[in-house]
C-alpha cells in the first residue's frame, strides 16, 4: 500500500475516530519491528480472561449487529473453534472435547470469547492478511501475560537471575505487541476511509434515485407488502468498519437466523 494512500486513510480516520472508536475492531496487515516483518508463531499459551470482551455474554449467547442478542448456532460454534485453533491449537482441541462431552458447558465457556472470535472469523474471510496479524497480536499478548506471571514468581522466590532473563523476554514481546498494535490501527484507518467512500457512493445513488425509491415504497404498500425503508446508521457494523448501514430494504429482515436447538 502506497504511503499516500496510507496517509489519506490516517487523515480521514483521525477526523472520525472519536465518533466510532467505541465499536471499532483493530485490524492490521503487517507489523515491522526493527526493520523485520513480524511473522505469526506457533505459541500454545491459553488466552486468559483478560481477553474477554468487557460486556459479559451469558447463556452461550452473543450480540449480533445493532445489539441483537441471539444464541450461538452450531455454525457459529464451528467458526469460533476454527478461529480459536489459529490462535492456540491446544485451546481449540479442549473446546472440541468439551463440545462432545458437555455442549451446554461449551456454550457457557466460549460465550466470554464469542464476540471477539466471531469478529476475527469475519476478518479472516474478508481480509486474511490482516487477520493473521491480529491473531499474532493476541498470541503476543498471551506470551506477555505468561512471562509476567513467571517474573512475579521469580520475584517472590528472590531469584534475581530469573527475573532479569524473564524481563528481557517481556521487553522483546512488549515492543513487538506495540508495533503490531500501531500497524493495526493505521490500517484500520485506511479501512475506514474505504468504508466512507463506499457509503458516500451509496448515498449519492439514493439521492439520485429518490423518486424511484418513493415510488417503489408506495407500490409495495398498495400491494400489502412491507416497504423497503432506508438504511439505518450502523456505525462499525462489520469487521472492517461498515459505515453506511445495511443495503436498502434489509431493515425489515431479522438480524440473524434462529439458533439451532440441537446440542
Amino acid at each position: 500500500m502506497s504511503s499516500k494512500k496510507f496517509l489519506a486513510g490516517v487523515l480521514v480516520g483521525m477526523a472520525i475516530v472519536a465518533a466510532v472508536a467505541a465499536t471499532t475492531f483493530r485490524v492490521g496487515s503487517g507489523a515491522n519491528l526493527s526493520g523485520n516483518q513480524v511473522e505469526p508463531t506457533d505459541q500454545t499459551q491459553s488466552p486468559r480472561a483478560q481477553d474477554a470482551p468487557a460486556t459479559s455474554l451469558r447463556g452461550g449467547g452473543w450480540r449480533a449487529g445493532e445489539g441483537a442478542r441471539r444464541e450461538l448456532a452450531e455454525e457459529d460454534i464451528d467458526r469460533v473453534i476454527a478461529t480459536a485453533r489459529d490462535v492456540n491449537p491446544e485451546w481449540a482441541d479442549a473446546l472440541e472435547k468439551l463440545r462432545k462431552t458437555d455442549p451446554a458447558a461449551l456454550r457457557e465457556k466460549i460465550s466470554r470469547e464469542a464476540r471477539k472470535l466471531m469478529g476475527l472469523s469475519m476478518m479472516k474471510e474478508r481480509e486474511p492478511k490482516l487477520y493473521k496479524v491480529r491473531v499474532e497480536d493476541m498470541r503476543v499478548q498471551n506470551q506477555i501475560r505468561e512471562s509476567s506471571e513467571s517474573w512475579n514468581a521469580a520475584k517472590k522466590n528472590g531469584d534475581t537471575a530469573a527475573q532479569e532473563l524473564t524481563m528481557k523476554e517481556i521487553e522483546i514481546n512488549v515492543r513487538k505487541q506495540v508495533e503490531l498494535d500501531i500497524q493495526a490501527r493505521g490500517f484500520e484507518l485506511v479501512a475506514l476511509d474505504r468504508s466512507l467512500k463506499d457509503a458516500s457512493k451509496r448515498l449519492q445513488d439514493d439521492i439520485r434515485d429518490r423518486e424511484k425509491l418513493i415510488t417503489e415504497m408506495l407500490e409495495a404498500i398498495r400491494k400489502g407488502e412491507d416497504p423497503k425503508f432506508g438504511r439505518k446508521p450502523s456505525g462499525m457494523g462489520s469487521s472492517m468498519g461498515g459505515f453506511g448501514g445495511r443495503s436498502r430494504g434489509n431493515d425489515n429482515e431479522p438480524a440473524s437466523k434462529p439458533a439451532s436447538t440441537n446440542p
